[in-house]
């Protein structure tokens, strides 16, 4: 859908869309944390590096 937007509410920080210091609880929160981060990958509110940085983040590295 053409001008479709993604609204995310925080700081402006991409970890902020995370959760609580963008740290996983638990292996589906990581999951669930990934999946949102893949969508705003796709949607253009992160760049490649932005994504990359986090999806590291996540994954503990």
């Amino acid at each position: 859908m053409p001008g479709a937007q993604v609204s995310v509410q925080g700081s402006g920080d991409p970890g902020s869309a995370l959760g609580a210091g963008g740290q996983a609880e638990s292996g589906d929160d990581r999951v669930a944390q990934l999946e949102r981060l893949a969508k705003l990958k796709e949607s253009g509110a992160l760049s490649d590096a932005e994504f990359e940085k986090e999806k590291a983040r996540i994954l503990g590295g």
